[in-house]
């Protein structure tokens, strides 16, 4: 029992680095449908979302929703964390100090010794009208590129992270997201 909860500590703090050295926003939570409470941001999010680590931890995500946050989507991450699926949506938040933002979310399952977490990686996409982008016609827009392969990158690098660290990827579903981050990368890059 004491082998195993120092074997989970161990991969715990993995993900600590890995959500502390994105190049993105991050955070951490429990999987416990009952609570999801954040285990650990990262500098970025706190700068993009204007709260505190402190504040954080300890709480379910809940308090950046508000009166715009579309229910359809907040009802579609819910039922795919309760799946434990990987999710990717653009979804309203709130900033601390009541701005409203688009935050481009990227959440994925990790399961280690038992015990069930989500990574989740978030970018500020107020600015991306993705149905207007043309990243060739338009160079000023050249920082979509950016904004569309960070999460992308994020989920790649931290599914290679988990593998690195011993961490089995053996859930299917890391499988799948990890290509169709690839696809999409690829297909984004060949209409360039």
């Amino acid at each position: 029992m004491l082998d195993s909860l120092v074997k989970l500590k161990s991969k715990t703090s993995i993900l600590f680095d890995i959500v502390d050295s994105s190049k993105c926003a991050a955070i951490l939570t429990d999987a416990d449908p009952n609570s999801r409470k954040i285990l650990r941001v990262n500098d970025l999010f706190s700068r993009l979302t204007g709260y505190s680590k402190e504040h954080c931890v300890g709480k379910n995500c809940k308090f950046l929703q508000g009166k715009e946050s579309d229910q359809s989507t907040i009802l579609r991450m819910r039922e795919a964390l309760n799946q434990q699926i990987p999710f990717y949506a653009d979804v309203i938040n709130y900033r601390k100090d009541g701005t409203k933002f688009y935050n481009r979310l990227v959440t994925l399952p990790i399961v280690i010794e038992d015990h069930s977490f989500f990574i989740g990686f978030q970018i500020d996409s107020t600015s991306i009208d993705t149905k207007t982008i043309d990243p060739q016609k338009d160079l000023e827009k050249q920082a979509y590129l950016k904004d569309f392969l960070a999460p992308k990158l994020c989920t790649i690098y931290t599914l290679i992270k988990l593998q690195q660290n011993g961490v089995p990827l053996y859930n299917s579903s890391h499988l799948k997201t990890l290509q169709a981050s690839f696809r999409e990368i690829k297909d984004f890059v060949s209409n360039l």
